[in-house]
């Protein structure tokens, strides 16, 4: 239909394609990630969706993976959203819905993002085991069918 592409967000995602096969190693990409759009911009506001667990294990690394810093953050309740959460610049959750007004979104999960979700730009992480690779494709299938077209961006450094 001719309104389609009208009504698409300007929405930026790529899908960061790491040697790392395990989440430990993936979580500290994401820390340095987090960290490195924050030293940039301190004003960007950054939302992490992954399930129960890595949100647990993601809040403590935020704390304690650099030794001069940490990151502020906090994982967002279950249950709505408090107005804290507006002025806390990274915010962890494991549902895929917004959290007040954020300009990147570093999705863990296995889905893609729904077109309603209001924010400028998305990473996805590809991890180096054919899981990780099978699920990628599928939300980058997601995003194509949705007239989006992903960039990928391949990391040659360990973490």
């Amino acid at each position: 239909m001719p309104g389609d592409v009208e009504n698409k967000p300007n929405t930026q995602i790529d899908f960061y394609v790491l040697k790392a096969e395990d989440t430990d190693e993936a979580n500290r990409f994401v820390c340095r990630l987090v960290d490195q759009v924050l030293q940039q911009d301190h004003r960007t506001r950054i939302q992490v969706l992954a399930d129960t667990q890595r949100c647990g294990q993601l809040d403590e690394l935020l704390w304690n993976f650099r030794s001069d810093r940490f990151i502020p953050h906090r994982i967002s309740p279950e249950t709505g959203a408090p107005k804290s959460d507006q002025i806390v610049p990274v915010i962890l959750g494991s549902q895929a819905k917004p959290v007040g007004q954020r300009d990147v979104l570093v999705n863990l999960l296995d889905e893609g993002i729904p077109d309603s979700f209001p924010v400028p730009r998305i990473v996805e992480l590809v991890l180096n085991d054919p899981a990780s690779k099978a699920a990628s494709r599928e939300r980058y299938r997601f995003y194509q069918a949705r007239g989006i077209r992903p960039g990928t961006i391949q990391i040659d450094a360990r973490f």
